[in-house]
């Protein structure tokens, strides 16, 4: 087995008819857009994506889905995951903006930096089931295109960051607490 970075850019790469992509190296997003068509993308444990310029990953027909078990960066730009995303590893949001649109969920730990923002918006429901958000940025709840929905049903989340919501649902069966500003 040989094991290659591989670089995604400028080109429009689709991912179609059931087609799954394990990422268990180095993914370097140098921005542009993603088509998903019914595909799966996995990135695995001790793997890495880094999204450097910001970009979209777009859901267009059938069941599309990001699997995140290793490590997900978002170190520059916008960027927008309109499939669903499930994290079980870690992203961190160094850079930037990371919206995630699809909807999901997570048990993993999400960290933003001072300056930068992860949101939850589009029309998908996400669930935090357990993990962590922490650090000094901002977790943001903003359904603009939709009725998008976060949801804590993990027992207890503590929320580290700043948080705001503009538009859109925070339910869940869990207890949140919020030690950062919150608007």
């Amino acid at each position: 087995t040989e094991i290659y970075t591989l670089s995604l850019h400028d080109a429009l790469p689709i991912w179609e008819g059931g087609r799954v992509v394990e990422n268990a190296a180095t993914m370097t997003w140098l921005g542009g857009s993603v088509f998903f068509f019914g595909a799966t993308l996995d990135n695995l444990a001790g793997a890495t994506i880094n999204a450097k310029a910001g970009g979209t990953l777009y859901a267009y027909s059938g069941t599309n889905i990001v699997n995140n078990a290793g490590t997900f960066e978002n170190t520059a730009g916008t960027t927008t995951v309109s499939t669903a995303f499930n994290n079980t590893g870690s992203v961190s949001v160094t850079g930037g903006v990371l919206s995630l649109n699809g909807g999901g969920s997570s048990s993993g730990a999400f960290t933003v930096a001072s300056g930068d923002t992860l949101a939850f918006g589009g029309t998908g429901i996400y669930a935090v089931t357990g993990g962590s958000v922490t650090g000094a940025g901002t977790l943001l709840v903003d359904s603009t295109t939709g009725y998008g929905q976060l949801q804590f049903n993990a027992a207890a989340t503590t929320v580290g960051s700043k948080f705001a919501q503009t538009s859109g649902a925070v339910a869940g069966t869990g207890t949140v607490t919020v030690t950062g500003a919150a608007s």
